[in-house]
């Protein structure tokens, strides 16, 4: 009969250390290729107006409409609709 258990027979054995995978250097991104922040003094252009949308807030989990806008730099904005 052939024994089935390893434990017994991995005593003898030398094992080798695990081979790594080479370590991969870290790129820096230049601070000039980074866009900057957009200032909250400008409007912002509005690309797409998504339209309305019900939000569940955290504090007191009510479900409230907003309006859901998309602007030139990609941040959805959500206002309050217009008469709330």
């Amino acid at each position: 009969m052939r024994r089935l258990s390893s434990l017994s027979s991995a005593r003898g054995k030398i094992t080798s250390p695990p081979v790594l995978s080479p370590t991969v250097a870290e790129e820096e991104i230049p601070e000039a290729s980074v866009p900057p922040r957009p200032s909250t003094t400008n409007t912002p252009a509005i690309v797409a107006d998504v339209g309305d949308v019900n939000v569940q807030f955290p504090d007191n989990l009510l479900w409230k409409r907003r309006n859901m806008r998309l602007d030139a730099q990609g941040f959805l904005m959500l206002n309050a609709p217009p008469g709330a």
